[in-house]
């Protein structure tokens, strides 16, 4: 994948991830976690040296209104990116 494509399944995932959230579908936020992290490990360090700090800044300093309302849930999805990251 080019960079333009990894940066649109990026941010197709993150959007999916707070979607699937937002209406409390463990399932499928597992895996969409998964996939995350496993796009994450593949673009750091050579596409996006700050990786980690990234990741928690979007998720909860989001301008996102589901997270804007519920603050929490973006803290609970980096806490799963987290948990997940080091056993991919």
């Amino acid at each position: 994948l080019d960079d333009n494509q990894i940066q649109q399944l990026f941010q197709q995932l993150v959007q999916r991830l707070i979607f699937y959230n937002s209406i409390n579908s463990k399932q499928i936020i597992i895996k969409l976690t998964i996939a995350l992290c496993q796009l994450i490990l593949n673009m750091m360090p050579d596409k996006w040296n700050n990786g980690l700090t990234a990741i928690i800044t979007l998720f909860t300093q989001s301008q996102n209104e589901f997270l804007i309302q519920q603050p929490e849930k973006g803290h609970l999805i980096v806490l799963d990116i987290l948990t997940i990251l080091p056993e991919e």
